[in-house]
């Protein structure tokens, strides 16, 4: 394979390029149709949503792989004439990978956002999509592009090899940390406006003796979005609450949702997490290693063998492994809730809500929830009322009042 990219004229590789482009947007035009169909034939929003995010998800990931593969082989082989077999051709080829991936999400974002507008009836315009998609882009791709630009320019055997070991996996590891203070400006945050519900909030948190604790709102009204995240490795803390959510939900569910992201500042979940990335870059370091030795002392590897074993391990590091650890969170965070006394009718409800702003389905399957970050909403809320030793009929009871008031 790599003799015969070696052998691409100028023209071909062009041709390559954008053959790969047309294929990953063609593919996004079959889903949106799809899509659409599913919409046409069931009216079902939330079913329309789901069946968009399992092909975004599953196959279109699969899709990105195989084409973010082709694209940096290509652009390390022939900047190799220009930068010959060095570091520089290995930043400058990632940089050009990166910026290539870039461009194939943000168009395929654009292709599927207006049947999303469509589906939800939502009003985020063009231009808004796609500042949202690559300000996503550039604070995933900067700091992967850094730290791989880091690894390259350390001089072999500079740190002996238990630093090079370690080193990776310390440079990972302070991704987290270096990328928090930037996600309010990623979310185009603000500080939450003077009223009388963030005066509640305000209070609520005085009582559970939360101090250092900023509140933030994002705004999601054009895309409909209902959601709130907590980030900060200091003292500080950070809580972000979407406008859609505070719009959409009475005070009490709100203080149900800051619950449980307050549950994550106290669980330490912040800490752990960055625990469970150093473990699976021990493991993807380790395995690196190994293979480096069996090369020096057994057999060559051959590349793909190589390529495949990574990617399975960055699979089963981050696609399960951290991705379960997640979940155990979510649930600790949840017990939280409980803990502190609030109507479980409440907290539960307030889980629905979002659901129904979100427009996600309530219901997942085993090997579908087991590649998620939160188990399912019905998990959740089962789980919730199994708890406080309820019942669904009361929290159904306590939604419907709530939203007829």
């Amino acid at each position: 394979m790599f003799d015969y990219i070696n052998s691409l004229s100028l023209i071909q590789t062009i041709l390559i390029f954008l053959a790969i482009l047309i294929i990953n947007v063609a593919y996004m035009y079959l889903v949106r149709r799809h899509v659409e169909r599913l919409f046409s034939r069931t009216n079902s929003i939330e079913q329309a949503m789901n069946r968009l995010r399992v092909l975004s998800q599953y196959t279109y990931i699969v899709l990105i792989a195989i084409s973010s593969f082709f694209i940096t082989f290509l652009f390390m082989i022939n900047l190799e004439e220009y930068l010959g077999e060095s570091t520089s051709n290995v930043i400058v080829s990632m940089i050009c990978s990166f910026a290539f991936l870039g461009l194939m999400i943000t168009v395929n974002q654009l292709v599927i956002s207006k049947t999303t507008n469509k589906i939800r009836d939502t009003e985020a315009t063009m231009k808004e999509e796609t500042g949202e998609t690559v300000r996503g882009i550039l604070f995933i791709f900067i700091p992967i592009v850094v730290v791989l630009t880091l690894m390259e320019i350390i001089p072999e055997d500079f740190l002996g090899d238990v630093g090079d070991f370690l080193l990776p996996i310390l440079i990972v590891m302070l991704i987290p940390m270096a990328t928090a203070p930037f996600i309010g400006k990623m979310l185009k945050a603000s500080a939450m406006p003077e009223s009388d519900s963030k005066d509640e909030l305000l209070q609520f948190l005085a009582k559970l003796k939360i101090e250092n604790v900023q509140l933030y709102t994002w705004p999601t009204k054009k895309k409909k979005i209902a959601n709130a995240l907590v980030t900060g490795f200091t003292k500080k803390k950070q809580i972000y609450i979407s406008d859609y959510m505070l719009e959409n939900m009475t005070i009490e569910q709100v203080k149900a949702i800051l619950a449980h992201e307050i549950g994550h500042i106290k669980k330490k979940h912040l800490w752990k997490r960055l625990g469970c990335i150093a473990l699976v870059m021990s493991m993807i370091t380790g395995l690196g290693f190994g293979m480096e030795w069996y090369e020096n002392h057994v057999a060559t590897i051959p590349i793909w063998i190589g390529i495949t074993l990574i990617i399975g391990a960055l699979v089963i590091g981050f696609g399960i492994i951290f991705r379960y650890v997640s979940r155990v969170h979510e649930k600790e965070a949840d017990a939280y809730v409980l803990k502190l006394n609030i109507d479980y009718r409440n907290f539960a409800s307030a889980l629905l809500k979002l659901a129904e702003l979100n427009h996600m389905t309530t219901k997942m399957g085993k090997l579908d929830e087991s590649f998620q970050t939160h188990p399912s909403i019905a998990r959740r809320v089962h789980w919730i009322i199994e708890q406080a030793n309820g019942s669904i009929e009361e929290v159904t009871e306590y939604t419907d009042a709530v939203r007829t008031n």
